[in-house]
């Protein structure tokens, strides 16, 4: 009886004192807060990387015996140095037919991390690397393996483009896809920066507003390292942006967002055409559309400017269609405007975007009204300075003339951009014609005339006639 109300007093007590497990192990915990497995990707290249080439070249066509610890430096130079393995002379070859009778795991991972950090894409033997890496692949288990079947890093022809893919779904750059898959590259990782260029294209074939592809384009470059300028791969950058308008001509609006960007990273391709020699089509495009820009510049803030002032703004009108009756002629090559900091003022508030402009020096013998403004045109040989306000339209017809202004200086003065000619003669080397009688077509016809000689191309009065 006494051992029954033991037990029955045992069992009140653990009912009372219910023993409190916990809800997850401490290994549990710990794991929650680990990333997937994976494994630093970093190239160690030995000291003296020459000397250690040339000795493993020596050993690798000698015809000895070695073993995978003699050629453990191998990896690093087969694609880097003055003379790498992976040369005519067969040594890099004899290094692969060893690693695959090998078939050792350590020899595997020193190949993939040198493969994946270099990606020597344009060595003679790229390829059989890439298809040794992923044989012995489907033979181990592991971050490389694991990489390979799902994004193919060692089938060039699939795996940019699958690295990129998952980038682009996640929205984040191909380097941290692969970190998301257990390799942890470095910054400027061949592979990773094959899938960058891969990711672009998608990006520039997208069915997609102009506007949704230069966002595209900021997510995807946002983490670049370096200065803009000195990317290597720029060209890319600008290609994506710019190459789907190669034949067609965005509104306005997508043209100046997407040229403020680029100018702001790359800075304006006719005064620093360095920045874009990697993008030559890309540069082309953006020309074009500075051109029209610089056009629409002139014409939009000086009307602006005078939109109160009966005289001025209906002189205008007769301005916009001659100069818009030139351009669309194809005759302008290149374009820049001046402003002083009234007009800079309307600049921005009339144009979304930051556009590219001079600024006057408070210099030479004509004084710079409220405003003014001069656009300044290459038009076949010639240079043109089309002042806004009571200025003349200044012709030189040889922009090597020593008094010829260059186009894309920081400034100007207001002497640099006046032809010092004789009123009334359009025969001269320099021309300058003032802007009168606008109605009757006056001025107008004079301009063409000069035109027409400097270029061989007439313009029909009835193209710039004010309807």
């Amino acid at each position: 009886m006494q051992m029954k109300a033991a037990i029955a007093a045992f069992e009140r007590s653990l009912a009372v004192r219910s023993v409190p497990f916990p809800t997850g192990t401490e290994m549990a915990k710990a794991y929650a807060t680990m990333g997937p497995p994976g494994t630093d990707v970093a190239l160690r290249d030995p000291p003296d990387l020459d000397r250690i080439s040339e000795e493993m070249r020596r050993l690798l066509r000698s015809g000895r015996a070695f073993s995978p610890t003699d050629v453990r430096h191998a990896p690093a130079c087969l694609w880097a140095g003055t003379h790498p393995l992976d040369s005519e002379d067969g040594a890099a070859d004899v290094y692969f037919d060893f690693l695959i009778r090998a078939g050792n795991r350590v020899m595997f991972k020193r190949l993939a991390a040198v493969y994946v950090v270099r990606y020597p894409r344009l060595f003679p033997r790229f390829r059989r690397a890439s298809n040794i890496l992923a044989e012995l692949a489907g033979k181990f288990h592991g971050p490389w393996s694991n990489a390979h079947r799902s994004l193919s890093i060692f089938t060039p022809e699939r795996g940019p483009g699958l690295i990129a893919s998952a980038a682009l779904h996640k929205r984040v750059p191909p380097m941290q896809a692969l970190i998301d898959h257990g390799l942890r590259v470095p910054l400027g990782a061949g592979l990773a920066e094959a899938a960058f260029i891969d990711g672009l294209g998608k990006i520039a074939s997208g069915a997609m507003r102009a506007d949704e592809r230069l966002e595209s384009v900021k997510f995807w470059i946002k983490d670049r390292p370096g200065s803009p300028e000195h990317d290597e791969n720029r060209g890319a950058i600008a290609d994506a942006l710019l190459l789907p308008y190669e034949g067609a001509f965005p509104d306005k609006r997508e043209r100046d967002r997407l040229l403020s960007f680029l100018l702001d990273r790359y800075k304006d391709p006719r005064a620093r055409p360095e920045n874009w020699r990697p993008m030559p089509r890309a540069s082309s495009i953006a020309k074009k559309w500075l051109i029209e820009q610089s056009l629409r510049q002139f014409l939009d803030v000086v009307s602006e400017a005078n939109k109160y002032k009966f005289k001025e703004k209906e002189q205008w009108r007769y301005r916009r269609a001659f100069w818009t009756a030139v351009y669309d002629q194809q005759l302008i090559l290149d374009a820049c405007v001046i402003f002083d900091g009234v007009a800079a003022r309307i600049a921005r508030s009339v144009f979304e975007e930051s556009t590219p402009y001079a600024i006057w020096r408070k210099e030479g013998s004509k004084q710079i009204e409220s405003a003014q403004a001069c656009l300044l045109l290459r038009i076949g040989p010639a240079v043109v300075a089309e002042w806004s306000h009571n200025g003349k339209c200044n012709i030189w017809k040889d922009a090597n003339d020593k008094d010829a202004p260059r186009l894309h200086l920081d400034s100007y003065s207001s002497d640099d951009v006046q032809a010092s000619a004789p009123s009334g003669t359009l025969a001269g080397p320099r021309v300058a014609i003032v802007h009168s009688s606008p109605a009757t077509y006056s001025w107008q016809s004079k301009v063409a005339d000069v035109i027409k000689a400097i270029t061989n191309v007439q313009i029909p009065m009835d193209r710039y006639a004010v309807k």
